[in-house]
């Protein structure tokens, strides 16, 4: 099949076989190899002007495949636009720059722990049909940055049809991917590896919605697989499938950013392992509404403990001139059918406030296997402005579920085993319904 002229010489045509029945950027007719830009792909010489002048020319020509072959291909920010596809044929490497000059930012923002975010090495804002696939990698070269510039792999804001593929993201240097208020995304068999520098979360989705997660590996030195909410927009319509996590932190986590909230979530048949805090997290605790939740069929090894559900109170400071916000709600949330293996001694909790109670909660067929070997608890104390982190009580009056502050809780079918004796109870209920 020939394809139209590139615009570089006359009559030139480009074929280049890339298929993709789910991402519309495959079906548009231009396609164009970023070589044909002048990009050298050695590793050396900058290709940030090639390769996003091959974006540019694509998305003149009404959208379409931008080819990135095989090779090495070192660049600074780049900008997808509408319409565009991004394909890594194998053996393609994007290269991030290790000079903090070649980036920009794409609207700061201020993050949990409370550090200035924005740069990224892939940018997409206010875009539409865009993709990145195939199975090259791109790497971001992370740990070579330190602050203030400290880019992530992706960075998208106010995108709609959005279609991730297949690719590997490596070694960011802060959050590996970020999604902000996307709407209508598919993210299928992407593999994440970044320890390389600090935050580097494998996955935020941030006030997005209606989105696909499936089939994707994360190995992250920060929270694996993250739902966000840092504006008052919330993650809503969202369906994880058939992921595996490995974290230095979460792997699975609900916050701690929740302005928005995060409502109609259904994830299941996980696997989770050799991850140092919960393997999975629910937390509001900047005035976000939680509800309709269901979290099934997840499997753990390694982990510092199962669950942490936590309805706190902290009012972080996003936008930075904000007020201090209302406490949330959290409620109408199903946990069930989870096994975990070497959890930790503190056990798993369930938090509300004595006067913010969390509402309508099923446990049920949960199997966990504990360190044991922790002292006896009379109280913890409310903490409504502590960190969500399960280690931040030091322990709780139960070895295996802890709940206070909760009206219709149903628990079903739960084991809790210890391998060191443990004088604390399996489970232990306060102001509990």
């Amino acid at each position: 099949m020939l394809y139209p002229d590139s615009g570089l010489n006359p009559g030139t045509r480009l074929a280049v076989a890339v298929t993709s029945g789910d991402d519309p950027a495959m079906n548009r007719p231009y396609h164009l190899d970023v070589r044909a830009c002048g990009a050298l792909g050695d590793g050396v010489s900058l290709d940030t002007q090639a390769v996003q002048a091959a974006i540019d020319r694509c998305a003149e020509g009404g959208g379409g495949t931008v080819l990135v072959p095989a090779g090495r291909f070192l660049c600074g920010s780049l900008q997808l636009r509408s319409r565009v596809g991004l394909h890594l044929a194998a053996g393609a490497t994007i290269l991030g720059s290790r000079n903090p000059a070649d980036y920009s930012n794409a609207g700061l923002f201020r993050d949990a722990v409370g550090a200035d975010r924005g740069h990224a090495l892939i940018r997409a804002d206010g875009q539409e049909e865009i993709s990145i696939t195939g199975s090259g990698t791109i790497d971001g070269q992370g740990a070579s940055h330190r602050p203030p510039v400290r880019p992530m792999i992706l960075r998208f804001t106010s995108c709609r049809r959005v279609n991730v593929d297949g690719v590997v993201l490596r070694d960011s240097a802060a959050w590996v991917q970020h999604y902000v208020a996307c709407d209508d995304m598919r993210l299928n068999g992407v593999s994440v590896h970044s320890r390389s520098n600090h935050n580097n979360d494998g996955l935020n989705l941030d006030g997005c919605q209606r989105v696909r997660v499936s089939d994707c590996l994360f190995d992250s030195g920060d929270d694996a697989l993250t739902l966000k909410s840092t504006t008052p927009q919330a993650c809503r319509d969202i369906v994880i499938s058939n992921c595996i996590m490995s974290s230095a932190c979460n792997a699975l986590k609900f916050g701690t950013e929740s302005i928005g909230g995060f409502q109609n979530v259904a994830i299941s048949n996980c696997v989770i392992h050799d991850t140092r805090l919960c393997g999975i997290t629910v937390a509001s605790v900047d005035g976000a509404l939680i509800d309709n939740v269901i979290i099934s069929g997840i499997t753990m090894r390694n982990v510092g403990e199962a669950l942490l559900v936590r309805l706190g109170s902290r009012g972080y400071h996003m936008p930075k001139d904000a007020s201090p916000r209302p406490c949330g709600h959290l409620r109408n949330l199903i946990i069930r059918d989870v096994i975990a293996t070497g959890t930790g001694g503190h056990g798993s909790a369930i938090l509300g406030l004595p006067d913010h109670p969390i509402e309508d909660v099923c446990i049920e067929n949960m199997l966990v296997t504990g360190s044991g070997g922790g002292q006896k608890i009379d109280a913890i104390e409310e903490g409504p402005a502590y960190y969500p982190q399960y280690d931040q009580w030091g322990g709780f009056p139960a070895h295996g579920l802890y709940c206070r502050h909760v009206r219709g809780l149903q628990q079903r079918n739960l084991r809790f085993r210890t391998i060191a004796p443990d004088p604390r109870p399996p489970v232990r209920l306060d102001d509990v319904s």
